[in-house]
């Protein structure tokens, strides 16, 4: 369910606030990573009286806001700093968050938060702290490990770990499968979504999406299409949104850039009859440092594992589109990549089983006359893919 109004104030935001709004979820999302990791429970984060300081996102040019939810802090204070400094934005973040329900992470910093009343405590002038409050957040990050350390936490944790792992596994398995079947693939990366104002709904972007990969598969100039993978996402701002993965005989076509626009178009002018817009990832080829798009042959195995890297942005879980249509952190199970949309969530979508990933399905691999390629190994068990792609959620004890 969306609160409308706190979602108007959430659009209200301008860029820097929103960027910063949603840097300081995602810097919760760290610090409870960073509690939950110890083995044992941390009693005395906070040991002494000294003055914290307040990290200041925004007192750079051009601050980074983007948060690495496992990155490790530099040692006690600085973690210490910046808990301080969540705790301080908790009032701000439920102001405009829309959902009436918090991903696990953020439920369980928000109660404890405002279970002990540090929310209210915390002021700006970067005083030393108080005894009482010392010992308030000391309590606080404990119970928020053992909130972590529960059955029913890290049975939620291993859900969303090993949902993530199948679909990576799952994508990885069909690139290879298209490089088997295929000397020569275009590999075009696009965003689908709504402008602003448009009047959107998932029922909505499914239906738009299979008017996309029909196009695809019969309109589209070159006939070439022969592969793809998309995941459904769900953004405070953007709406629903979609992001795609296509890949093209590259015997057939060779200009990426080219053909994501005239499919860009086709969205932004037929399908969506000018409501939609499109990202062209192709056209920003140079912004990648492991650039998996464009023209790419079954002997470039450093490519094949760009292309690789490339799909692990589309398999990453997202946890507001769950949130939105389901509650996963309240304990509703369900089956891995479906999520069954209950009826009175959503008004107007009946009840179905919903995929947000999926990869094309392989047609039958036909003998193939001539000097096996390289790429054949892969049917007797051998792999492009030499890295290690990490998959994160998470930490807790297996």
């Amino acid at each position: 369910m969306i609160n409308l109004n706190k979602l108007e104030r959430l659009h209200k935001l301008d860029q820097e606030e929103y960027a910063l709004w949603c840097h300081d979820i995602a810097l919760i999302k760290r610090l409870v990573n960073a509690i939950s990791k110890p083995r044992k429970p941390p009693t005395e984060i906070f040991k002494e009286f000294k003055r914290y300081y307040f990290p200041d996102y925004l007192c750079k040019k051009n601050p980074k806001l983007n948060v690495d939810p496992h990155q490790e802090f530099r040692d006690q204070y600085d973690f210490a700093d910046h808990l301080i400094y969540a705790i301080s934005k908790v009032i701000d973040i439920e102001r405009s968050y829309p959902f009436n329900r918090y991903p696990l992470y953020l439920d369980r910093f928000i109660e404890r938060v405002t279970e002990f009343g540090l929310h209210r405590m915390m002021v700006l002038d970067r005083k030393a702290l108080s005894y009482e409050v010392i010992r308030r957040l000391n309590d606080c990050i404990y119970e928020i490990y053992l909130d972590i350390k529960s059955l029913r936490a890290k049975a939620e944790l291993k859900r969303v770990r090993d949902k993530q792992r199948r679909q990576v596994k799952s994508a990885h398995e069909y690139i290879d499968g298209l490089f088997i079947r295929h000397s020569r693939l275009l590999v075009v990366r696009l965003d689908f979504g709504y402008g602003e104002y448009a009047d959107s709904s998932l029922e909505q972007l499914c239906d738009h999406r299979d008017q996309l990969l029909q196009y695809l598969r019969k309109k589209h100039p070159s006939k070439a299409l022969v592969g793809y993978i998309w995941k459904m996402e769900y953004g405070f701002k953007k709406g629903y949104h979609i992001h795609c993965m296509l890949f093209f005989d590259g015997a057939k076509v060779q200009q990426g850039i080219t053909h994501a626009k005239l499919i860009g178009d086709y969205w932004d002018k037929e399908i969506t009859q000018g409501d939609g817009n499109y990202y062209n990832c192709n056209a920003k080829m140079d912004d990648y440092k492991y650039c998996g798009l464009g023209m790419v042959s079954h002997h470039e195995t450093r490519k094949i594992d760009n292309v690789k890297r490339a799909s692990m942005y589309l398999t990453k879980h997202d946890e507001w589109i769950e949130l939105l249509h389901y509650g996963y952190q309240y304990g509703d199970a369900h089956d891995g990549d479906d999520l069954d949309f209950d009826d009175s969530i959503m008004q107007h979508t009946p009840i179905t089983k919903l995929r947000v990933f999926r990869t094309g399905q392989h047609g039958e691999l036909l003998p193939r006359r001539g000097r096996p390629r390289y790429a054949d190994g892969l049917v007797h068990g051998l792999t492009h893919d030499s890295t290690h792609h990490s998959v994160h959620g998470l930490d807790d004890d297996d």
